[in-house]
């Protein structure tokens, strides 16, 4: 899942949204199989970001859910998470 996040995000830098967002959900449902909770919110972090101008409940759903497991984990949300 770590090599889809980053190619997910790679597609997104190029500007080719659908192959970028596709790689990201696939990433996160590997992270989340795997478990390992705080990938999963990375990931759900960034897959928000890319959703937000096309399906903003659906990326206010993975950001809350993000922030979620944050809290969870200890780890203080008003604050940048690291590698995000």
């Amino acid at each position: 899942p770590t090599a889809d996040r980053a190619e997910g995000l790679l597609r997104l830098e190029e500007g080719v949204l659908d192959a970028g967002v596709a790689l990201l959900r696939k990433a996160l449902a590997g992270f989340e199989r795997l478990p390992l909770p705080f990938e999963v919110s990375r990931t759900q972090r960034r897959l928000a970001a890319a959703l937000e101008p096309s399906e903003p409940a659906e990326a206010g759903r993975l950001f809350q859910a993000a922030m979620e497991i944050e809290a969870h984990l200890g780890i203080n949300a008003a604050e940048p998470v690291p590698g995000t």
